[in-house]
Parts: C-alpha cells; structure tokens; sequence
C-alpha cells in the first residue's frame, strides 16, 4: 500500500507545521495540535476506561529501519515508509546520503530495507542512473509480496532556467529482474509526466496512481486530475475515475488511489460527487470505490440510509485505504453523521464495510466514545480487521501520558493500531520506558496481518541512542505471544483395558500479533496410547486474548508410567509447543484366600493394582449374594476386605467380581472360588404351612 501524508481535519485552534526531511528539501506537511484556551485535557485528569479486552499491553519491540550504512543512525531524515505483507521488505523515502554506500547524488531517495538481510537497495532510474541532482523520488508503494516497489520521481528544474521543473512520472522497480519501468505512460507509450501517488497490487502487476496528463488515455477531456491503473503485464491503462456514464468525470480533485490485492478495485477520492455516482454525496472530496471489471463505482464514505453508498454526508472524507479483497476500506472523514454520537468536531477515522453497509469508527476512546483529538491516515489490514492511523488524541488507550511528556504529547501525533473485531486499541509508538513516544510519530504501513507497523518519527525515545535529530523510519513488531498450558496434562492412573480418559491443554495467545495454528499431533513411545480426541486449534488464527483447545484420551496399553508429548504447531518462533503427557497404567488383581472353603466360610479378598482411589463393588456371580459394602482402593491401588459365603449356598465354583462405581475407570476383574461340601453342616430350616388358623409350625429337620 502508498504511504499516506498527514492531511488531519481539524478546527482552527489546531495550526499546520512542516517538517523538513534531509538536505534535499523534500517537505512533509504535518497538521500538530495546539490546545484551544481552557481546552486541553490536563495530565493527571480523570483516566480513560480500561480497554474492553481488559489485557496489559502486549508485548512488542521497536527497531530502526533507516538505518545507516554500517550501522547506526542516518545523517537525514526519513520517512513514508510501506512495507510488505510479512514484514521483511520496507520502502521508504530519504534525503540522507548515508543509507547506502557511494550516495552522492543530492537528491532524494527511495530505498528498500531487507529486514532479513539488513541490506539497503537504493532505488535507480529506468537508464539505471541514480536520481540526479535536485531531483527526488518518493511516494513509495510496495507489494504485498515485496517484489515490486512503485515510486514518483520528479525530475530536477533545467539548471540554469527559472522554468518550472517537468512533471512527475510514476516508476516500478522489480525485484526479480532488477529492472525499473515507466508506469504513466501516454497514449504513445511514452512518459506522461504529471503523475504521482502509486498503489501496486499485491503480486505487482497493477499499479494505481493519480495525474493530470490529458493523454494517458483517449479522450481525456476533463483537464482534472484523474485516476487510472496501469497493467505491466499488457502495458494497458484504464481510467478508474469515470462518472457514472462511463465518461471522464469532471472534479477540480481526484486522487490518493488505493488498489486491492487482484487489481480490480480501486478506492480513490473525488470532488465529483454526483458526476462519479449521480446522487448527493455531501460537501467536498468523498471516497468511491471502483470495480473495474464490472464497471461500477460506488460511495464508501457515505451516512447511513440512501442508496448503496449511503446518504449524504456532511462533512468531507479522504485518504483512503482498501482491504486486501476490496470488501472494507478505511478513511478519514470531518463528517458528523457517518456513525451516531460523533460530535467531537475533528477529523475521525472510519471503516466501511462495502458487503454491509455499516460504517465503523476507529478513532475511539476505550469506552467508544469518539477521540478527543483528530485523527488520520488510515493503514489497514490485507483481511481488513485491523488499522493502523495516527492521531493527536490523548484518550485512545487507558491511561495518560506521564507528566514528564505533558508538554511534548500537547503538541504530538502519535501512531495506533485498533482491533476492530476485539474492539482493542494499542499504541504503536510507544517509548522504551512504556509512554507513548512523544515527538511525532506518522505516517503507519501495516503487514503481517497487524502485527509490523513502520511509522515515521522524530523522538528520540522511541529507540535507544538516538540522537540524529532527525525523522527515522521506525518497525513496530507486535508478535503472538502463544502459550500452551498446562505445561503437563497428568492423567493420573488409569487400569488397562478401562474406558478412555479424556484431558486437554489450552493454546492461548497473548500477543496483539496473530497466531496460525497449523496442526496438531502426539510424539512420543507411547503416543497411541494418549489419542487426539478433538481439536479446536488446527487451521484457525488466534488472536488476542483468544484460545482453543485440543484433547486427549488416555488408554494405557501396558502397566507403569506411559509418557507422550502433545505438539501444537504454529506459524510463529519457537513452534511447536508442547504440553507433556503423563499416565501410569495399572493392571486390577483380585485373589481370595483361601480359593476353596465350605458354605459359611470367611475369605479374604485381596486387591491390587486397582487405580488409586477406584470405588469397587464386590458381588457374588452366583448363589445367595449378600450385600457387600463398596470399598476404595488405597493410594497404592490395593485393598483388603471379609467376604462371607453363607451357610447353606449353592456349592460348586463361583467368582467374586470387583465392579466401576465411581468416576476412577478400570476393567471388571474377578477371583475363582470353590465352595466345597462341607464335611458336617448346621440344621437346615423348613417351613410347613398348615391352612386352619393356627400359627405356623417351623419343624426341624434332623
């Protein structure tokens, strides 16, 4: 994605100040707040709400990326930087001469960080010459997979003239191959200066940019600037920034494309309103998102109600940034009645869901409130659920500034990243004792799914040891913080043979970075004794504060401690985790003694290698059974307990059966028991009924 300038909305009482990046002069505007008289929120006032997520910060570090060659701080500022979809690759724009070896062109540059590598390339000319002398490139837009970076170059006045230098072109390098093409050509293939404010699509193949050449495509009567995109692979451009008849809008200002991953949808700005889209779209520049094949153009900043874009808005909206599939774009916006509730009278930044309608505010204090501050430059992510904007608001997160940045933070911008699922803002430039950075921090790319954003600042607290007094391009790297707990899943004792035990450990990620799961699975001798029995993890993103879970079974096929490991593979360092499975198998014995007794006999049954603590009910499996108590096994599986077989019972073998009674799982068992005759035996008893009324008569039998 292109870089955005800071171009905040906000009232009178907030002045424009510019900044100077290196010796070739190359000027950033940016829009710093000054307190109105009375209306400045005091340090030590009443604090923030605590987020809704209710986390600590999450943990993250901060590195240089204009870096100098050799090491070390550069002797020039930099700044608007735009960064790849996994964090490696950062391109950017610098007046310093010591970013790379043999710099000696006076001019300023776009470079390209390789954040593996921790080398610098320098971007070159189509001819393959440095920018010369007085010249500049800048507007970096990089590609999602950080093989293309699509730049402006704006050629040096002709010395010795006092005419106007030529207009901008817009140029691609490759990484692949080197090379460096023009993008804005003309109707004849060549350069068509006037050109500016690149967005390349995710493989590189298409760029979006803004001009106001007239003949880029046929017929171009407008005289506005316009939109297009340009394909390098059929060296075709198309205008993006028709009107709803197909035909060359007329606007006094159309421009800051941003493209979507394929190349199709492309959102921009424009003062057209009903010229782009034939109903009323309120004052000022609107965001239109363009579907070039299927020729439609519709409102993203729109209010709510009307027709597909929405309704009218009273207030103007800029700056937009596209998700990666085109279905939400961000943006900021001075309207009041995009969201309810908005009356803090500055610029805000909003997402627009295109497959909803519903429009969101991000700039919001921890409570939902809008922002006591202005806020901007939107930065979104490839999925759309999270964006990167800075902000002169001191309300975003809980908490204030510390009363040593007091003064500092009044006249500072700093760089945030919202969660709009999690409904979740952290700071991004954030200091190395944990404050926000102070200075001014701009100008947010967001990769990684949310998790690097690159910013432009000028504090000197944001790293250690810097003292350039210059604007740095600076990486934020928020990572997953996964953890997989219990570190041991103890299943305890269980007897072979038994049902299944189930366990489970829980994969959670603290971190603001999002975590992949990618599998799930158990290592180990004895891992086809610990199954997996579900698992919520595989395939799904953790984000934070969020967890899953997989489980286990545990089904010991021998006797002993049986041991497993249970691998949680994700996509980030230190992959996988891993929870220690733990069982012991037992094997249930039951013996009588004696195993061979008369009727009216007491036997002493004996248990071992019961699971510690195991409820057992012992029964007969045949003859007169009386009622025996449940008795537990120790803590060493054993227990020892009188059975009586009565006086009379059925002779011949029997067993006693130990049976589950409680939640401790083992198989049934049993011990074999003769009854034997018995040499002598004690009276039998008889019952004779006599039907007269008398009572009954027991006879004894001799």
């Amino acid at each position: 994605m292109r870089p955005r300038g800071l171009l905040l909305r906000i009232p009178a009482a907030l002045r424009r100040r510019a900044l100077r990046v290196g010796a070739a002069g190359l000027t950033l505007l940016l829009l710093a707040p000054v307190p109105a008289a009375g209306g400045a929120l005091a340090p030590g006032g009443e604090a923030a709400s605590p987020p809704a997520a209710g986390l600590p910060p999450p943990p993250g570090t901060t590195t240089l990326v204009s870096e100098r060659f050799g090491g070390g701080f550069a002797g020039g500022g930099s700044a608007e930087a735009s960064i790849s979809s996994n964090g490696r690759w950062v391109a950017f724009t610098s007046g310093a001469a010591d970013l790379v070896a043999g710099d000696v062109n006076d001019a300023v540059d776009v470079f390209v960080r390789d954040r593996r590598t921790g080398r610098t390339t320098r971007m070159l000319l189509p001819n393959g010459t440095p920018v010369p002398a007085r010249g500049a490139a800048s507007q970096p837009s990089i590609s999602a997979d950080g093989s293309v970076v699509a730049f402006t170059y704006q050629p040096p006045a002709t010395a010795g003239t006092t005419a106007a230098p030529p207009g901008s072109i817009v140029l691609a390098w490759d990484r692949r191959t080197g090379d460096v093409e023009i993008v804005s050509r003309n109707t004849a293939g060549a350069a068509a200066p006037g050109s500016r404010q690149p967005s390349v699509s995710a493989d590189g193949r298409f760029v979006a940019f803004t001009s106001v050449h007239a003949r880029i495509v046929a017929p171009d009567p407008n005289q506005s600037p316009d939109v297009f995109r340009y394909d390098r692979r059929t060296r075709t451009t198309v205008m993006v920034s028709v009107g709803f008849d197909g035909e060359p809008a007329f606007a006094e200002v159309q421009g800051d494309p941003s493209i979507s991953d394929n190349g199709n949808l492309v959102a921009f700005v424009s003062d057209g309103g009903d010229a782009i889209v034939n109903e009323d779209t309120g004052p000022g520049t609107q965001v239109y998102v363009r579907d070039i094949a299927a020729g439609v153009t519709q409102r993203a900043s729109g209010a709510p109600g009307g027709g597909p874009g929405g309704g009218r808005a009273d207030g103007p909206a800029e700056a937009p940034s596209i998700s990666g599939d085109g279905r939400f774009v961000a943006f900021d916006s001075a309207a009041t009645n995009l969201v309810a509730g908005d009356d803090n009278r500055v610029s805000d930044v909003f997402r627009r869901d295109r497959q909803t309608g519903l429009t969101e505010l991000v700039s919001v204090t921890p409570d939902g409130s809008p922002a006591a501050g202005a806020s901007g430059q939107a930065a979104i992510t490839r999925d759309g659920r999270m964006v990167a904007f800075t902000s002169a608001a001191q309300d975003l997160v809980a908490g204030l500034p510390g009363a040593h940045l007091a003064a500092a933070f009044r006249g500072a911008t700093e760089v945030f990243i919202r969660d709009l699922v999690a409904q979740d803002t952290v700071l991004v430039s954030v200091g190395r004792d944990g404050e926000p950075g102070g200075g001014r921090s701009f100008g947010p790319s967001v990769g990684g799914a949310g998790r690097y954003v690159t910013f432009a600042g000028s504090s000197d607290r944001i790293v250690a040891r810097d003292i350039n007094k210059q604007l740095d391009v600076f990486l934020r790297d928020l990572p997953p913080a996964p953890t997989l707990n219990p570190a041991v899943v103890n299943l305890g004792t269980r007897a072979v043979g038994a049902d299944p035990v189930p366990g489970a450990a829980v994969l959670a990620n603290a971190g603001w970075g999002p975590l992949t799961v990618t599998g799930a699975s158990v290592k180990g001798a004895a891992r086809t004794e610990f199954p997996i029995t579900a698992d919520s993890c595989t395939g799904i993103v953790l984000y934070r504060g969020s967890a899953c879970t997989v489980t286990v079974s545990f089904s010991p096929a021998r006797e002993g401690a049986r041991a497993a490991t249970l691998e949680v593979a994700d996509n980030f360092t230190g992959s996988p985790r891993t929870a220690r499975l733990r069982g012991t198998g037992s094997r249930a014995r039951l013996e009588l003694s004696p195993r061979v007794g008369p009727p009216g006999t007491v036997f002493i049954a004996t248990g071992t290698g019961f699971p510690p603590g195991a409820q057992v009910r012992l029964s007969w499996s045949r003859g007169m059974t009386p009622k025996l108590p449940v008795v537990t096994a120790d803590a060493r599986g054993r227990f020892r307990v009188q059975v009586l077989v009565f006086h009379h019972d059925v002779l011949g073998t029997r067993d006693l059966e130990a049976e589950q009674v409680g939640a401790v799982p083992f198989p049934p068992v049993a011990a074999p028991l003769l009854v034997s005759t018995p040499s002598s035996m004690p009276p039998g008893f008889i019952a004779l009924y006599r039907f007269v009324d008398i009572p009954l008569v027991l006879v004894i039998r001799g």
